[in-house]
């Protein structure tokens, strides 16, 4: 068990013990933007979550292209968890930092001519796009690899940032 809080009282614990078992449900069916939603919840209910919590909810993450939460949540789980420790190496093999902001008038739509087979990946790379074009920045991690925002072409690099 990790720690995210203080004393919690038996109905928190009770709480994080019924939020628990969903999370698990959830994720035996791949219902990723549920248990990010059942995730969210048992961090605000700020009592002690296992290892596993960490690990599904990394997961959940990573399969909806927010590659940043992810790593966060398997570093909190590979203190105890080889699994977590494996994955997060993985990640950081695949995956390099970004900061990315876009000034002037024309939409900034980010390519990347060779899209990767991962479906990991390539969500990731979606995600990027979708907030390039509603904020002109993204601030996260892509898959490595060569990319273009209007004609400026940019490669990244596993671990390390661009």
């Amino acid at each position: 068990m990790l720690s995210l809080g203080g004393l919690a009282s038996a109905g928190d614990l009770a709480e994080r013990d019924r939020l628990s078992s969903e999370l698990m449900n959830l994720a035996a069916k791949s219902r990723w933007v549920g248990v990010e939603r059942v995730y969210q919840d048992l961090v605000d209910l700020e009592v002690e979550l296992a290892t596993r919590a960490h690990v599904l909810a990394g997961q959940a993450a990573k399969a909806l292209g927010d590659v940043s939460t992810a790593r966060g949540r398997y570093a909190v789980a590979a203190v105890t968890s080889n699994e977590a420790r494996e994955v997060l190496d993985d990640l950081d093999s695949r995956y390099g930092q970004v900061d990315l902001r876009v000034r002037g008038a024309r939409l900034p739509i980010l390519l990347r001519p060779d899209m990767p087979f991962l479906a990991d990946e390539r969500v990731s790379i979606e995600r990027a796009r979708t907030e390039l074009l509603g904020q002109r920045r993204f601030e996260g991690w892509l898959p490595r690899g060569s990319y273009q925002i209007d004609g400026q072409t940019f490669d990244v690099k596993a671990g390390l940032e661009t």
